[in-house]
């Protein structure tokens, strides 16, 4: 069988946010709302284009990274609509997290 997952072409840099950008200021109020989103299931984070979204939880990730909390980052395109690209990063991202996943990934190439 042939490994879809092996296959699809990952782009590394969808799996990393970007650096922190030169005169970030933290946002100390959302910061602490996501700190106490870890508490929930599912946290959704909605605003316009340029409000900073991206910039806080590329904060976010790199605050948790550096206390040792297993965290994955994931960009996702139009592109990666299809269930084998979205696994396939979906995969590479919690591998990257550090999380196990060498025991699923033949029963989700068999789903295919």
């Amino acid at each position: 069988m042939k490994d879809h997952f092996a296959a699809s072409r990952i782009i590394k840099t969808k799996l990393t946010p970007f650096f922190r950008i030169k005169g970030y200021i933290r946002q100390e109020g959302l910061f602490q709302r996501l700190q106490k989103a870890l508490d929930h299931r599912l946290t959704i984070i909605s605003a316009a284009a340029g409000y900073g979204k991206t910039s806080l939880l590329s904060d976010f990730f790199t605050s948790l990274k550096e206390s040792a909390v297993r965290v994955a980052w994931l960009t996702l395109d139009e592109e990666d609509s299809s269930p084998v690209q979205f696994l396939s990063y979906l995969f590479a991202s919690l591998e990257n997290a550090g999380v196990p996943l060498s025991g699923h990934k033949p029963a989700a190439e068999r789903s295919f």
